[in-house]
């Protein structure tokens, strides 16, 4: 299969570049100000485990991003010979 040119839209690429070259980069300061609004970076003292969910809503999209990897329950040894 040969391989085709992929054409790029030079418009759409220097509006990225400029959209890039926009972007501020938070001091340490700053990063640490945003960090201490996260609910689920704040530090609590009383809570060790993960059980009881807190938050169902996050551990939806946390098994979602492991099911759409491969986990060795998927694998079938015994086929294999």
């Amino acid at each position: 299969m040969p391989l085709e040119e992929v054409s790029i839209n030079k418009e759409l690429m220097s509006d990225m570049k400029e959209n890039l070259a926009e972007q501020k980069v938070a001091s340490p300061k700053e990063a640490r100000e945003m960090e201490e609004d996260e609910i689920l970076l704040a530090e609590n003292p009383n809570r060790f485990v993960i059980f009881p969910i807190k938050y169902h809503d996050i551990w939806d999209f946390y098994k979602k991003a492991v099911a759409s990897f491969w986990t060795v329950d998927e694998v079938y040894f015994l086929i294999q010979q």
